[in-house]
């Protein structure tokens, strides 16, 4: 599927798009909310400034994907693989990152109370290992 093709499937008012391949596509500024990815390839797809609110992704392929500045505020990460992604300044509040694979390659657990602790400890640690801060 192309970009274009997902977008005005998208305006048409399909919201599920689970296990498409979107690899290497291009969906900067994409208000994609709400959207079911569950298990799509989206592996170097350019997301920047994209609205994901509340989009689920989980078991979804994100590896090498630029996810800077999106917003995926309370997205379904859980089981992602999102090794190789880029992801600064994105809007991270709420979301589930269950089992997902960070950008360094971290798996993160499964069992955990708190979304927000768990992916701030793989930042800190992330940034503890790559950058030698000493937080």
């Amino acid at each position: 599927m192309t970009a274009e093709e997902l977008l005005q499937r998208y305006a048409a008012g399909q919201r599920d798009f689970q296990c498409v391949n979107l690899s290497n596509e291009v969906l900067s500024w994409a208000d994609l909310t709400g959207a079911n990815f569950s298990g799509a390839n989206l592996s170097g797809v350019i997301l920047n400034w994209a609205n994901l609110s509340q989009v689920k992704l989980r078991c979804a392929n994100l590896s090498n994907s630029d996810l800077n500045w999106a917003n995926l505020e309370r997205a379904d990460l859980q089981g992602a693989n999102l090794s190789g992604a880029e992801v600064s300044a994105a809007n991270l509040k709420e979301a589930d990152w269950s089992g997902a694979i960070m950008p360094d390659g971290t798996i993160l657990s499964e069992h955990n109370d708190s979304q927000d602790c768990r992916f701030l400890s793989w930042l800190v640690r992330f940034f503890r290992q790559e950058n030698k801060y000493d937080f």
